[in-house]
């Protein structure tokens, strides 16, 4: 996250952040970054959350949001993200990155901290696109075919590095 945070600074995305104070601080962050936030999560302010969100795609933005939620598990695409695409015609882009020398903290997601002076890769994946006629079970394969492809390039970007 903070590889593409420092990497797209100043580009005014518009990231999701949580309502608790977490999110506030975070906010305060991400605002210092040049990025733009709209509050809410999964448990807290969801469906006000996706419709803001919807909002700054129809102002032009591009989004940041992380797929896994704010409790995971990791990896585990949540379906907010693809409900945002079916609603407004945007495609998701799978996005990772791996370093070469980094922290890993013991928390739910394994956040990553990459160290001084580590190469780092960024890794894009195959755009998902949700129809907007989609049934739920077309919403769900849509979810299972971005958590496979954002697993897939973040194997292959630890790969790059030696990670398991």
């Amino acid at each position: 996250m903070l590889p593409l945070s420092y990497r797209y600074r100043g580009s005014a995305i518009q990231v999701l952040a949580s309502r608790h104070a977490d999110g506030e601080l975070m906010g305060q962050t991400i605002r210092r970054l040049g990025f733009g936030h709209v509050r809410g999560s999964s448990t807290r302010g969801g469906a006000r959350a996706i419709r803001g969100l919807v909002k700054k795609l129809e102002e032009g933005f591009d989004l940041g949001i992380t797929i896994d939620g704010p409790t995971g598990p990791r990896f585990e695409a949540k379906a907010g993200p693809l409900e945002i695409a079916k609603i407004s015609g945007s495609l998701v882009v799978p996005a990772t990155t791996s370093s070469s020398s980094r922290w890993v903290f013991k928390s739910w997601d394994a956040f990553e901290l990459p160290k001084p002076f580590a190469r780092v890769a960024v890794r894009f994946g195959t755009p998902v696109a949700v129809p907007s006629h989609a049934d739920p079970d077309t919403v769900e394969a849509c979810r299972v075919e971005l958590q496979t492809t954002l697993r897939e390039i973040t194997k292959r970007n630890d790969n790059e590095f030696g990670h398991t």
